[in-house]
Parts: structure tokens; sequence; C-alpha cells
């Protein structure tokens, strides 16, 4: 497969295993030449259920990785502290990213690994769901048309019980996950409103609850946005059944969709039926990631929104510390900075 692009893998745990090779396998042009590891373990089941082209080399350190292969582009799922200095090496290296989210846990990290990219003239791509669905694509485009009148303000949740899914691993760690709940399963909802959103937050406050926690496991964030667009959401990590909707509320009409997974949207008008509302077909983050590869398109979210969406991130996290919601050893340290 001379014409093949030569792609690896850095992070061979469970996303890695259900999601990332799946998704290559189905790539005919696609060749899995390295995937890199720390344990052992996780690597051999890997190799044992990967059905794509190529037998990959194996590595435990990602930079000798980087440094014996040709690669057009590397795929990442690590812990979120290793985000920023992964993805830059493999930007020094030469390749292109697809990163599991977040790009980076804080803001510098990310206007560094942007600048990186740019420098390298390389992409990179965060694996964001709803971004890559016809749902949330169709959303953007009727709030940036003002199809349905101004936009006047966003509600929405998501819950998941997510303290007890994840009790013991680096996720309880604010030095590795970045944070809690708040910045893993609820980043999916404020990438969908960051990514619908044109305009830029003015102000945001915060109320946090640990729920006896190393990290945040309770959010409800109110923010002010351009064009006096009023925002609430919640993120719910405490022994809530499993769901999410966001509702963007415009003069004419409220579209109401899945912001998690983006599964589902549909139009409220002033009158008639509610009606769905997509741009076609859903687009795995892999298959656009090899896209891009390709030349075929341009990111859908690349190192601008990664940027984007640290700064908000930053300023939640801050608010939480300047109002006594956390303390500083329940943040990543540049929070706190």
């Amino acid at each position: 497969m001379s014409d093949s692009l030569r792609l690896g893998l850095i992070g061979c745990g469970s996303y890695a295993q259900g999601m990332h090779a799946p998704a290559l396998a189905a790539q005919e042009d696609v060749e899995l030449t390295a995937i890199c590891g720390p344990r052992r373990p996780s690597v051999d089941k890997f190799l044992a259920a990967w059905q794509g082209h190529g037998r990959p080399q194996t590595y435990s350190n990602p930079l000798e990785m980087l440094e014996k292969e040709d690669l057009h582009g590397v795929l990442i799922s690590t812990p979120h502290n290793l985000h920023a200095e992964q993805v830059t090496a493999a930007l020094a290296a030469g390749c292109h990213v697809l990163v599991e989210k977040p790009m980076t846990i804080s803001l510098a990290e990310a206007e560094a690994a942007a600048d990186a990219a740019r420098k390298a003239e390389r992409h990179v791509l965060i694996g964001y769901k709803t971004p890559y669905t016809g749902t949330l694509q169709a959303v953007r485009r009727a709030l940036r048309e003002e199809r349905y009148g101004p936009l006047r303000f966003v509600t929405g949740y998501i819950t998941q019980n997510w303290q007890a899914l994840t009790a013991g691993t680096w996720r309880h760690d604010p030095a590795a996950a970045g944070g809690g709940q708040f910045l893993d399963s609820g980043s999916h909802p404020v990438c969908s409103l960051l990514w619908a959103l044109p305009g830029n937050w003015q102000q945001v406050s915060v109320l946090m609850a640990d729920r006896g926690d190393q990290v945040d496991v309770d959010t409800v964030v109110t923010a002010r946005f351009d064009g006096d667009v009023l925002v609430s959401l919640a993120i719910g990590g405490c022994e809530q059944p499993e769901g999410s909707e966001l509702i963007f509320c415009c003069a004419e009409a409220r579209i109401e969709m899945d912001g998690w997974r983006g599964t589902w949207a549909r139009v409220h008008p002033s009158e008639g039926e509610p009606e769905p509302i997509s741009d076609g077909p859903d687009i795995h983050p892999v298959a656009h990631f090899c896209d891009v590869l390709r030349g075929n398109v341009e990111p859908l979210v690349g190192a601008e929104h990664g940027c984007r969406q640290a700064a908000f991130v930053t300023d939640v996290y801050r608010a939480a510390l300047a109002a006594g919601q956390l303390s500083a050893a329940q943040v990543y340290p540049p929070f706190a900075g």
C-alpha cells in the first residue's frame, strides 16, 4: 500500500480499541503503522482486536515512535494532561493530529499547540462528537443565518452517573484530568454550545459541587454572550440517569437537540408541529481526519476551536475558585495561577 496513509496511535486503551480501531479498519487506504501505550496488556489487547491494514510496530514511548516512524498522522487518546506535550511532539515530527477531547487543558497550552500547528503547516483536529453530526451542523447554520430570528437564550444539561462510572481512575486526579465532570463528559455540550454560537462570552458565573470528590462533579454555568444571548448549562455527574439536551430559544422558534452526541434535533416553530433538522449524515471523526489528510475537506473542529474551548474552561474554573466553589488543590495548577 505505497499510496496509503500511514498513521500512528498514541494510547491503546478502551477508547482506542472501541472507537479508533474499527473506524481506522474501515478506511481502505489507511495503514496503521505504529501504536504506542505504556501498559503492555492494553497494547496486546488492541493488537488482538485489530482487523485493518498493516501490522503495527509497538512502542511504549511516544517520542521514540515519532522519531523512528514515517507517519502522515497521529491519533491521540491519553489522559488530558499528556495532550499538550504529545500534540506538539507529533506536530514537530511533521504529523497531522487527531486528539481526543480536550485538545489541551489550559489556554496557554492550547495557544502553544495552535501556534505549533501553524508553524508546521499541519492540522490539529479534536474528537468531539457533535460537530461531526448533521444535526449540530444544521443548528449552527440556522443560528448564524438567523433563520428563526435572533437568538435570545440557551439552556441545557447533561446528566451521567460519572462519579461512580469513573471511580478509581485518573479522571479523579486534578493533575491528570485537569478537572472533573465539567471538563470530561460535560465538555461535549460545552463544545456544542461554543461551536454553534458565533459570538464570544462577556460574563461567566458558576456554581460547582465536588460531592466529596477530589474534583468537580456537579456544575451550573451561566454566561452572557455577544448580542445579549443568555446561557445556562447544568453538568451533572452524581447518580443521575444519563441524558442531555440543549435548547436554543430564538425569536420565532425553539431548537432542541441532543447536546452530548447529536443523535437528534428538532425545531419548534411559533406555529405548526415540531420538525427534525439535519444537514445530512454524520461522519466519524476518524473518517473526517483521513479525509482532511487526503486533502478532500477542511477540518470541522480544529485548533482554533480548541483555543476557544480552553479559554471558556479556564474562565469557568477561575470563576469557581474565586467564588470558593473549589479549592486550588481540586483544579489543574495553571487555573489557580
